[in-house]
């Protein structure tokens, strides 16, 4: 069976436990790391050998994906819908940017 993939969003104190057990775990894969504080991500991805992709486009995609983890937490948007939703408005963020 393949490894499940996570990604750990936040590098304080419960973010770190959280993705240094899954590092730890052979049954998952750290996929990736993220913390709007870039010293904290710094900082986390030198301890756990796991850096973040970073590209000049990464900002557009914390409001859209935030509006999509509360869409799907309240009910109001299948993940699919929600996700979609996501990804187009990233998209035209990032067409605006450049």
């Amino acid at each position: 069976m393949a490894p499940y993939r996570v990604v750990v969003v936040g590098m304080g104190k419960r973010g770190m436990h959280h993705a240094a057990a899954f590092a730890a775990n052979p049954r998952f894969e750290l996929a990736g790391i993220c913390d709007i504080d870039r010293g904290r991500l710094d900082a986390a991805a030198s301890k756990l050998g796991q850096p973040m992709a970073n590209t000049p486009f990464a900002s557009a995609q914390w409001g859209p994906v935030g509006d999509a983890t509360a869409a799907i937490w309240n009910g109001a948007q299948t993940p699919e819908e929600a996700l979609a939703a996501a990804q187009t408005a990233i998209e035209d963020a990032i067409a605006q940017m450049k």
